[in-house]
């Protein structure tokens, strides 16, 4: 397990599918269809964004809606970097891959499909499944609408709906069958004000779902089910006991056991992050570094809250933040606030602030014991 988290990004880099932000989201859903592929990627500037299959999800007329809205820019990693790094990001965020650059050359894509097969044949390989898989999964009845599953998918953030029936498992529905049936079709009616796309969502999931999906038991080995994956060119396995379905093991649960999660010092919390999971992210990140820090320096720190508000500004794309932080001690509490376009400068400002508070604070504390000492003594 460690040999693979400690590879070289770099060593596993695959060429990505890129688009432009320009396109109708119906020429994208045509080239991740051609190229059989989860996300595109989109250049500009010097920021590199992703579209991904749950994106697109949420597409409700495919043919007025632009690439540039649905687009999240994601963090860039250099060659050198870990695999760990890139698969953490990925089993926490449930995205399938990052951009690799070269100073500001994109050159590639790390994908979480690389990294699977560079799992096969090595510790991790031979764990049995129920080590990885998720107990509790979602199902659907096979008369459920395509369009109620695609709703369920965008409410539990998930890309994999098991179809039951009366004679139990009957197939599985992905998010990709949903979004490549959102195309239109050559000569889509016009009587009626409904998209398309929304349309052709009206059928019941059993006309859309494989109906022969992947399934193993419980005791196999990753590896065993990393080879059927792989064949079958599919990104998840359900997993049965006795014809019962009882887990499912996806991409996500795989990556998961290649991260470390690291444990903060002191007790952390934030409420209110940003839907954007690398905003979000650089916000817990910087945070959380922060409030570790200090608690080296001030041991006396029990907690730490930060409580983030939004506001959309009317002709403004970009959101306005106040964030404000409470660190508690086992004296006192200390509170602080900053508002901003930007998150994770916020918190940039307000890390280099709560030093400066708390170091100021224990300097006046130690002029205050040395004045009293020679009067008492």
């Amino acid at each position: 397990m460690q040999s693979i988290k400690d590879l070289d990004v770099g060593s596993l880099k695959s060429e990505p599918v890129t688009v432009v932000s320009t396109l109708p989201v119906s020429k994208i859903i045509g080239t991740l269809k051609e190229f059989d592929a989860y996300e595109a990627f989109v250049v500009e500037a010097s920021r590199i964004g992703m579209v991904t299959m749950r994106d697109l999800l949420q597409v409700k007329n495919v043919l007025t809606r632009k690439t540039s809205t649905l687009v999240t820019h994601v963090p860039k990693l250099t060659p050198e970097q870990k695999v760990g790094e890139a698969a953490r990001i990925m089993s926490e965020y449930r995205i399938r891959a990052l951009p690799i650059t070269v100073g500001n050359d994109f050159v590639g894509v790390i994908q979480a499909r690389s990294i699977l097969t560079a799992m096969r044949n090595s510790e991790v390989g031979r764990l049995s499944v129920d080590k990885a898989m998720t107990s509790h999964v979602v199902t659907v009845d096979e008369s459920t609408s395509a369009m109620k599953a695609r709703n369920l998918m965008i409410r539990r953030d998930i890309d994999h709906l098991p179809v039951v029936g009366l004679k139990g498992l009957q197939g599985m529905l992905n998010s990709s069958h949903i979004v490549f049936n959102m195309i239109p079709s050559e000569s889509p009616r016009k009587d009626t004000r409904i998209p398309e796309s929304q349309r052709r969502l009206d059928m019941p999931v059993k006309a859309l779902m494989d109906p022969e999906p992947v399934c193993c038991n419980a005791s196999e080995k990753i590896d065993a089910v990393l080879d059927s994956i792989t064949q079958r060119k599919v990104d998840y396995c359900l997993v049965k006991v006795w014809e019962e379905l009882q887990g499912i093991l996806t991409y996500r649960d795989l990556m998961g056991l290649l991260v470390e999660k690291p444990e903060s010092r002191v007790p952390v919390y934030m409420v209110g992050l940003p839907q954007d999971p690398f905003e979000a992210e650089a916000a817990k990140t910087k945070f959380t570094r922060t409030v570790n820090m200090l608690s080296r320096t001030f041991p006396s720190i029990e907690e730490a809250r930060s409580k983030i508000k939004s506001e959309e500004r009317e002709g403004r794309e970009r959101r306005r933040y106040e964030v404000s932080v409470v660190i508690k001690t086992t004296k006192r509490v200390y509170s602080y606030s900053e508002t901003g376009w930007d998150l994770p400068a916020i918190y940039d400002i307000i890390s280099s602030r709560l030093k400066r508070l708390l170091t100021e604070k224990q300097v006046r504390k130690r002029r205050d014991i040395r004045g009293v000492r020679p009067s008492a003594e």
